[in-house]
């Protein structure tokens, strides 16, 4: 990176690095060697201004602040951010990534046991993102309630890199969240553990739910990533 503090050295006749051409020059440092050495260049003062306003761009690019309601790219899909604490962000995809049974069978079962779960921290995990990236994503202690109309049992609180918003999420962050083409799936149970509630695709949130083996539901991942 270059070294400001010491950008602007007495100048002499001499070609620029950057333009070839004989001009008066200034010695740039642009980094130091093993031993402690600095590796410099010469440039014209017009090369060093650009230089200069270039390193700038990037450096405002990678610190560029996540505010919540950006859409953002990351892995192989736009994602909505959702809140931002400190340095994470929480963010859904922006779109409905495919349609997906919660559970491949009918039978009572909760977020713990879903096959869903092991499908988002699996196999949509390892697909999406890159090992880079993976490394990016915070393992979130998710609470799992109960449906906070009919009580029925959430389960046991999980480990989750990738998960599905619950009723209570999606009703905090409902004003963030843009509308789908389908309704998609959170991972509150619905008015029996047969059932999983669903987001309605024009807003709002069905806590009746749907069966959990009904394979034309929508999946909307969220996650928890650091900036």
């Amino acid at each position: 990176m270059i070294k400001t503090t010491s950008l602007v050295l007495p100048g002499h006749a001499n070609l620029c690095s950057a333009c070839q051409e004989e001009k008066e020059i200034i010695r740039v440092e642009m980094g130091r060697t093993n031993t402690g050495g600095s590796i410099e260049i010469g440039l014209c003062a017009e090369c060093a201004y650009d230089l200069t306003l270039d390193i700038q761009h990037k450096i405002q690019q990678n610190n560029k602040i996540i505010k919540v309601g950006d859409v953002i790219w990351f892995g192989k899909y736009d994602w909505r951010v959702l809140d931002v604490q400190d340095d994470k962000a929480l963010i859904i995809s922006e779109n409905i990534i495919g349609d997906k049974a919660y559970h491949n069978t009918n039978k009572s079962i909760t977020w713990e046991h879903s096959t869903i779960r092991k499908w988002l921290n699996n196999k949509f995990l390892n697909n999406t993102f890159a090992p880079e990236e993976k490394k990016r994503i915070v393992k979130t202690k998710i609470k799992n309630n109960n449906n906070p109309h009919y009580d029925t049992p959430g389960g046991n609180n999980t480990t989750d890199k990738i998960f599905l918003l619950s009723i209570d999420e999606y009703k905090a962050y409902e004003n963030i969240i843009s509308n789908a083409t389908n309704w998609w799936w959170l991972r509150s149970p619905g008015y029996i553990s047969d059932n999983a509630a669903f987001a309605i695709r024009d807003g709002g949130v069905s806590v009746y739910g749907i069966r959990v083996n009904y394979d034309i539901t929508g999946v909307r991942p969220a996650l928890w990533v650091k900036l």
